[in-house]
């Protein structure tokens, strides 16, 4: 439940990613609901930047999935901002 409610120095809460990729016009709510999927398998107490840069290079890579390159990048640099916000 961690990745809920952290508090953590830089890493991003539940919260603060949906509010960074609301802040990605190009995403449609089914490629957000993938990509916070991915992100939640990958951390309880929070994302970091590692995570994201991770996610980002595997949704970069899966063409099977509704994310495409240029919807991977954005939201990449959406979230390594707002956890750039943090420091």
């Amino acid at each position: 439940m961690g990745f809920f409610f952290t508090t953590s120095r830089n890493k991003l809460s539940r919260l603060e990613i949906n509010q960074a990729l609301a802040q990605v016009g190009i995403l449609e709510g089914s490629d957000k609901k993938e990509i916070r999927r991915r992100l939640r398998k990958r951390r309880a107490g929070g994302v970091t930047k590692s995570d994201v840069v991770q996610i980002a290079r595997q949704l970069i890579q899966d063409r099977t999935d509704s994310v495409d390159p240029g919807e991977a990048r954005a939201a990449k640099r959406e979230l390594l901002k707002k956890l750039d916000e943090e420091d």
